[in-house]
């Protein structure tokens, strides 16, 4: 890929059919399979067309490319082939102006912005108010007998976020406001059709997104003046090569970003690790010898 950016205006080619694979159901391709069973689609694509096939995804037409391999070169893309903003275009409207949506050049000056909130010292002080909000809801859980777990990893990753992202505290009446924002918005990444009228789930993500980015934005003065040790006060506070603070748009856009991908990621992971640890009653096991083992009341 050339250092240019004329790639940006060619079109999305969605002339796949020559590439092995299956479509689905016409207007919904096989959306609707996939977000209630994604491993099994992957799976059955991967078992009938190869590492490489096409898909359709509502109106949208893909491809799936699966295993390692495949992962690796379009991760690392060392050669530059492949653009994250045209590869990403469905999310534009939701994180648009983040990190991950740039490339090359561009994407290397806003890792700059984040340099100092994820330093060893920072994370440190990220970890005590995790430590205690996640001690806090835990027992919360002990004492409810049965609960929906994904519900509740939610509700704690939430409440994570509020405190250590921005400094908001998960409970009272603006944290709640934030925590429901914050849900609304991360449940819209699976949207089947961008339609942004009431009722639809893309319409209630940009809401959302509106919502979060009205309250970042009125912070970042304050936070910019202040010796705040949240992620948004980092934010604020970093300066770009010219020794200018990075725009209020940059900061806000890259937090929507860091949301995100801190509830998409943490929550799946728990949510998998205690499947899988409830399918394996030995490896619980060989979790409460190790933890009692280091002789701590909380760990």
């Amino acid at each position: 890929m050339k250092d240019n950016n004329d790639y940006l205006a060619q079109p999305t080619n969605q002339n796949l059919g020559h590439i092995a694979g299956s479509n689905g159901w016409p207007l919904f391709g096989k959306a609707l399979s996939f977000y209630q069973d994604p491993h099994a689609i992957c799976e059955q694509h991967y078992r009938r067309y190869g590492a490489v096939s096409r898909i359709a995804m509502g109106p949208e037409r893909t491809l799936l490319a699966l295993g390692p391999d495949n992962a690796q070169a379009l991760h690392l893309d060392t050669t530059k082939n492949f653009s994250s903003e045209k590869g990403l275009e469905r999310f534009s409207h939701l994180i648009g102006g983040s990190l991950i949506m740039k490339d090359f050049a561009e994407h290397r000056f806003q890792r700059r912005l984040m340099q100092t909130a994820f330093k060893t010292a920072a994370m440190r002080d990220y970890s005590v108010a995790i430590n205690e909000i996640c001690a806090r809801n835990v027992h919360a859980m002990a004492a409810m007998g049965e609960f929906t777990l994904i519900k509740q990893v939610k509700k704690t990753l939430l409440e994570v976020a509020a405190k250590v992202f921005t400094g908001v505290e998960g409970q009272g009446q603006e944290g709640d406001g934030l925590t429901h924002a914050f849900d609304r918005f991360v449940e819209a990444f699976d949207y089947i059709f961008p339609i942004n009228i009431p009722g639809f789930k893309y319409h209630k993500g940009i809401q959302a997104k509106d919502q979060i980015d009205y309250f970042i934005r009125a912070m970042i003065n304050d936070k910019r003046q202040n010796h705040e040790q949240d992620i948004l006060a980092h934010f604020c506070r970093e300066k770009n090569d010219e020794g200018q603070f990075f725009s209020d748009r940059d900061i806000a856009e890259n937090f929507v970003l860091l949301l995100f991908a801190a509830q998409d990621t943490t929550t799946a992971s728990l949510v998998n690790a205690f499947y899988e640890l409830g399918r394996h009653p030995e490896w619980q096991q060989r979790i409460r010898e190790e933890s009692l083992a280091i002789g701590e009341s909380d760990l």
